[in-house]
């Protein structure tokens, strides 16, 4: 902390003598005057690592680039992570802080929930970008550090690979793509077993051109369900309002947006999402459909839908009957799986893409949420992370902390890690939980 301190005193110019007041400010006394300031989000800037009661700070990694997204072995012995711009990812002994493998994965825009480790510990996955004519997926044996998988999209993909992810007993894994598809492999072969095509990217721009538009869905986040043979996919999308979806049947000026959760039992066919009647069972409205906009005199022809929050984040309890979802507007929602139950409503986002959600996890005995949230203020992002009784909904902690949103935690040894940048530079924190 000192030495980040004496890089700030450096970085304003002049010499700095500091003083702590009551555990939680920081006095500087400069040259040209005296300054006081708070260590809560002011210090999160600066790269100091909050604590709290329930979150007690760990570990510090420095980083070279800036992590977008961490992944804990599940023994709680390695974090890795990938960067937003470099297409490496890095593994870390946590108690040594020594680099112990670099790999060739992630791209120049891998996504913030790109990286993910096997619950066995046995296999690391990372997004590789979106380059439909390279490697889409990449997938390492952590015994050997060998590269045992590399997965490529079908012909028709224009997406790009966003949430990497394994069931329970890592038999199987899936990854999302941005047009609302999901692709899942066999672990033990690494073929494909199963896929569902919600996007219809091969017949857009025809459509677009005559002032039409299909049914658009964009996937950010796909999650097993715990315990059940089930996926569930977030998917944001523009729907008739009528309710006749069919190809190439909706004007683009009456569509509206609709936030939905889709839980697709493996053993059967995706549920359809392009008629009237849906299945309550297996679609739940986030948000339900809005009301179409009344039409403007002054821009005849202009859409009339309303934006609702794209939902970012799945995270299901280990009992897998509850749970949370997140968005970019800052929302977060714990329900019932079965039937679909609003529990609570823990955060109410304010302003769209400024605080997203982007990861929500349950800790171990399913008893509270973590949730990381973004925030703004480049260079640097200032966030939070929020601990939440999955109950209730009360929130009971929350840190400040300069981060890129991709929150990681191990359930057998309760680490909590995210990926930061700040004035202080890039670094992987670490947290006990409790």
């Amino acid at each position: 902390m000192l030495s980040e301190l004496k890089g700030f005193s450096r970085w304003i110019g002049a010499p700095l003598r500091l003083f702590l007041v009551a555990g939680l400010s920081l006095v500087l006394l400069h040259q040209r005057g005296a300054f006081a300031f708070d260590l809560g989000e002011t210090g999160a800037l600066l790269g100091i690592q909050p604590g709290g009661k329930m979150l007690r700070p760990y570990a510090v990694i420095p980083e070279t680039f800036a992590p977008t997204s961490v992944a804990l072995s599940p023994d709680g012995k390695f974090v890795a992570d990938v960067g937003m711009y470099a297409p490496i990812v890095h593994v870390w002994d946590i108690q040594t802080k020594a680099l112990v493998r670099t790999l060739s994965g992630g791209g120049p825009n891998a996504d913030r929930h790109a990286i993910a480790w096997s619950p066995d510990g046995r296999y690391l996955a990372v997004c590789d970008g979106p380059n439909p004519s390279s490697t889409f997926v990449t997938i390492w044996n952590t015994a050997t550090w060998n590269t045992v998988a590399q997965l490529k999209p079908g012909v028709s993909w224009t997406g790009s690979c966003i949430s990497p992810t394994f069931n329970a007993n890592s038999t199987l894994f899936a990854y999302s793509d941005g047009e609302g598809d999901a692709f899942i492999y066999s672990t033990s072969t690494w073929t494909q077993t199963h896929a569902t095509r919600y996007g219809y990217a091969q017949v857009k721009d025809e459509l677009f051109k005559q002032h039409l538009i299909p049914t658009t869905l964009i996937g950010e986040q796909i999650a097993f369900i715990p315990h059940q043979p089930k996926l569930a996919i977030g998917v944001n999308g523009l729907f008739s309002d009528n309710g006749d979806n069919t190809l190439a049947k909706i004007r683009i000026q009456d569509f509206v947006s609709t936030n939905r959760i889709i839980v697709w039992n493996l053993n059967g066919q995706p549920p359809d999402i392009e008629h009237t009647i849906i299945d309550p069972h297996k679609v739940l409205l986030i948000y339900g459909k809005q009301p179409l906009l009344p039409p403007n005199p002054d821009y005849p022809g202009a859409p009339r839908s309303r934006a609702d929050p794209v939902i970012d984040a799945i995270g299901f309890a280990p009992d897998g009957k509850t749970f949370a979802t997140g968005t970019e507007s800052g929302d977060v929602k714990i329900w019932n799986l079965n039937p679909f139950d609003l529990i609570a409503f823990p955060l109410h986002g304010t302003i769209p893409m400024r605080g997203e959600i982007r990861t929500v996890l349950f800790t171990a005995d399913g008893g509270h949420l973590l949730a990381s949230k973004e925030g703004s203020g480049y260079p640097n992002v200032l966030g939070k992370i929020v601990v939440i009784e999955a109950k209730t909904g009360a929130v009971e902690e929350t840190l400040p902390v300069a981060n890129y949103g991709g929150l990681a935690y191990s359930g057998k040894t309760s680490l909590v890690a995210i990926g930061s940048h700040s004035l202080g530079g890039y670094r992987i924190l670490i947290w006990k939980f409790r």
